[in-house]
């Protein structure tokens, strides 16, 4: 028990690490600080939403029988839009909360939604301790995949901002809940018991996860050097 709690605590270590980095930005505009905080909390809050969202469509499924008509097709239910849609919405919708008095610029929307994802990432990474081993939870920590699915979704939709086509926000959105759906997907008994072979396509989306981490370190140094992404950008 005492070994799980401690790898609890270490698989927070990098969370708490970008939070820190990304409020102590230079030369942001001012109270950018205030709103990375606000930011992580709404990704706190984003958990009730997600949870009432999702018992509402298990309840929706299981009014329906859709487990017993066709596992497989219960379990597409499940993971795309039980799990990762909801998830997804709900994160992007508390972003656009958070920053709806303010003039963001593209940089901003990005650490923002990522900030969002980590909040959402940090209690969710609570129940998923219980009964997880230490190597799971050391998993979760260095992938931190909530966090950069925000930062997809935060770049795509801060390009959308910047350039006024919403087509870059759907494409990041769809992006998003597709790589989440199907990470979900191919982790379920029902998969697996098919082909184990399968378990190879949650494995490469961790890998491109841990891969987009590092990107996101990338633009966020890259971005406070060039002034398209600095500029204030409106809907």
């Amino acid at each position: 028990m005492l070994l799980l709690i401690l790898a609890f605590i270490v698989s927070l270590i990098p969370a708490f690490f970008f939070y820190r980095w990304l409020k102590k930005q230079p030369d942001m505009e001012d109270g950018y600080a205030g709103y990375c905080r606000k930011a992580l909390i709404a990704g706190f809050v984003a958990v009730v939403p997600v949870v009432l969202g999702s018992l509402t469509l298990h309840v929706l499924g299981n009014l329906l029988h859709f487990k017993e008509q066709d596992p497989i097709l219960y379990r597409v239910y499940w993971t795309f839009l039980v799990l990762a849609l909801v998830e997804e919405a709900v994160k992007f919708l508390m972003m656009r909360r958070v920053i709806r008095d303010r003039a963001c610029s593209w940089l901003e929307i990005t650490i923002f939604m990522a900030l969002v994802g980590l909040g959402f990432e940090i209690v969710e990474a609570i129940p998923y301790a219980i009964g997880a081993n230490p190597i799971t939870m050391f998993v979760r920590g260095a992938t931190l995949m909530h966090m950069t699915y925000g930062f997809v979704t935060g770049y795509f939709y801060g390009r959308a901002r910047h350039e006024k086509d919403n087509v870059y926000a759907v494409c990041g959105f769809l992006l998003v809940w597709l790589m989440h759906g199907l990470y979900d997907f191919t982790l379920s008994d029902e998969v697996l018991d098919i082909n184990e072979a399968i378990a190879a396509v949650p494995l490469a989306l961790a890998a491109f996860s841990v891969v987009l981490v590092f990107l996101f370190i990338r633009f966020v140094k890259k971005a406070r050097q060039e002034d398209r992404y600095l500029e204030e950008c409106t809907e």
